[in-house]
Order: structure tokens, then C-alpha cells, then sequence
């Protein structure tokens, strides 16, 4: 494989409700280069919402786990990062998201809704740089719908105020997730601004990342849902550029022990909820297409007498469950 695909950063991206510490420390562990928490809310953040504590915490097993925020008030966010985020020095990234294309966020005119006004994005963008000494990256799409399509005006907007590099999701917010991330955008974005821009959407294999970066030209890929129930596909990747092959991890008991007392430190166990460990290949969906469910609470995952025999160990359930994406 080309050597200049092997530089390539390869990123786990924030997903709600997935990404907590566990998810990825494994992620990690199996050679992702960066990471970043949940979404945070500056608003949660600037009056000391308890519950976001949780989502911003990373472990010290963590080495390369990084922030991200969103909000729309100019004053708000100076002061959290200032006052909230700057101090800590296991923290060397701050992402700040003009993506998420959720209803309550975007109603409340944040995430996606900022790309509306590209000077708005400017002062944000500015905002941030005048802010903090941290690398800013910022995680947007290619506009609200497919009328408004704006992602070159508001990824120079982004460059002229300050940001290092950016992450382009590209679908309009009105996609959400449907259809085919518009690779070909992220190329003229790429030609257009003169700092490093990451890709992100549809990126679930080792050939899809090597067709994206041969469209795309990015200076590296952001993996999302990808990376949900199969936190391997960092491995998969890495070993398929070296060797031209890869080799699926199988979901076995030894592997579980592995991980286990990894997972048991103080300060990890505690924080799992419902990891995208098991989501996707090994429990999104099963392979028939019916979505499961792991028969376990907390740390039960990680303790293969508490997996119920079955299909990867896993029990079906006829519900569907939903699916959580990012920005």
C-alpha cells in the first residue's frame, strides 16, 4: 500500500451514547489515533450540570481522547473553554461540532443549524482560536438541506477564524444519515481551504477508507458509525495498508478476558452504560438483520458467564433499536 496512505490520522468520531471511556479505550487499543468524548453542552458545562462530568471524563488508560462541545452562545463558549476546558492537560484537542443534525439540537440553533450564516461560523470560529492554545478542529456538513449547500463558504469562514483543521460530514443536515456521504465534496473542500480536512461518512471497511482517500485527497478519516459494534475496524485498517490483508477479530471468551481487567480499573467501570462494543457486528444487528441486544448490565459485557449462548453470544430481541449517529 501507498506510504502516503499510511500517514493518514485515522479518528473515532463522537457519537452520543456510544463513545463513553470504555468504547474507546478499545478503540484505542486496537489503533485509533485520536479520540473524542460525547457531545457536550457549553450551556451544561457553564452552569456545572452533573451529568456532563460523566461524559467529559477520560481515563488515564486514555492517551489521545479529546473534547468535543457545541452551543451558539459567543460569551458562553469563550468562558468554558477559558475557565472550564484550558486547565486540563489530558485534554490536547478541542472539537467543537456545527453538525449534529438532531431536532432538539438544531431547533435550539446549534449543530447544524450555525451553518445557516457563515459569518456567524466566522465569529465562532474566531471565538475559539482567541480563546484557548488547543488544536480546534471543527465538525460540520455540507449545509441544512440540499438548497443551502454552503460547506466551502463556511469552511473558509472556519480557516480565516482560526480553526486547524476540519471534519466534513458530507450530507446535509436534512439527509441525516440516508443516502451516500458526497465524497467528491470533501475533494473541493480540500482544494479550497489551506488546512487539513478530515472525512467523514460511509467509511465501515479497510476499502472503503482507501477509496475515500483516493476521491478525497484528506489529510485522514473520522469513522462514526463504522466503528459501532466493531471498534476493530482501526486494526482492520492499519493491517490492510501494511499487509494488503486483514484478519477479523472472532468474539470469543479469551478475548473478553483480555480486555476485562483493563475495563475493572477505578474510574472506567463505573461509567459504562451500553458500549458500542456491543453494537453493529456484534449486537446492532444480527447477521439475519434482526436487531439484538446484549443480555447484561454494566460490566456483564465484559464476563463471558453472564453472555447467554447464542449467536455471538448474544440474544435476539424483536424490537428494533435505535440507531445513533453523529454529526
Amino acid at each position: 500500500m501507498s506510504e502516503t496512505l499510511t500517514g493518514k490520522e485515522i479518528m473515532l468520531a463522537p457519537l452520543a451514547g456510544v463513545t463513553d471511556t470504555a468504547f474507546r479505550i478499545v478503540c484505542e487499543k486496537n489503533g485509533c489515533d485520536k479520540t473524542f468524548t460525547e457531545m457536550v453542552s457549553v450551556n451544561a458545562l457553564a452552569f456545572d450540570n452533573r451529568a456532563t462530568a460523566d461524559i467529559m471524563f477520560i481515563s488515564d488508560l486514555e492517551k489521545n481522547a479529546n473534547i468535543q462541545i457545541f452551543g451558539s452562545d459567543i460569551d458562553k463558549i469563550k468562558k468554558v473553554v477559558e475557565e472550564k476546558i484550558n486547565p486540563l492537560t489530558n485534554i490536547k484537542e478541542i472539537s467543537f461540532n456545527m453538525g449534529c443534525p438532531a431536532p432538539k439540537i438544531f431547533n435550539n440553533g446549534e449543530g447544524s443549524a450555525l451553518l445557516k450564516n457563515p459569518h456567524q461560523v466566522y465569529k465562532i470560529s474566531k471565538a475559539l482560536r482567541e480563546s484557548t492554545d488547543k488544536i480546534i478542529n471543527i465538525k460540520y456538513r455540507l449545509g441544512v438541506d440540499d438548497d443551502s449547500i454552503n460547506y466551502i463558504e463556511n469552511g473558509q469562514a472556519m480557516e480565516d477564524g482560526g480553526a486547524d483543521y476540519l471534519i466534513l460530514h458530507a450530507r446535509t443536515r436534512k439527509a441525516m444519515y440516508s443516502g451516500h456521504a458526497d465524497w467528491q465534496a470533501i475533494k473541493k473542500l480540500k482544494d479550497a481551504v489551506n488546512i487539513p480536512v478530515i472525512a467523514n461518512g460511509d467509511i465501515f471497511t479497510p476499502e472503503d477508507f482507501i477509496k475515500a482517500m483516493e476521491i478525497t485527497g484528506a489529510d485522514g478519516a473520522m469513522i462514526a458509525r463504522g466503528a459501532m459494534g466493531n471498534p476493530f475496524i482501526f486494526r482492520y485498517i492499519k493491517e490492510y495498508l501494511e499487509k494488503g490483508s486483514y484478519e477479523k477479530v472472532t468474539f470469543d471468551e479469551n478475548l473478553l478476558r483480555k480486555m476485562r481487567p483493563e475495563m475493572l480499573r477505578p474510574g472506567v467501570w463505573t461509567r459504562i452504560r451500553m458500549p458500542g462494543f456491543l453494537r453493529g457486528e456484534w449486537g446492532w444487528e444480527s447477521c439475519s438483520g434482526t436487531p439484538t441486544r446484549a443480555r447484561f448490565a454494566h460490566l456483564s459485557f465484559l464476563d463471558p458467564q453472564h453472555l447467554k449462548a447464542g449467536k455471538h453470544g448474544l440474544e435476539e430481541r424483536s424490537q428494533p433499536i435505535m440507531k445513533v449517529g453523529d454529526g
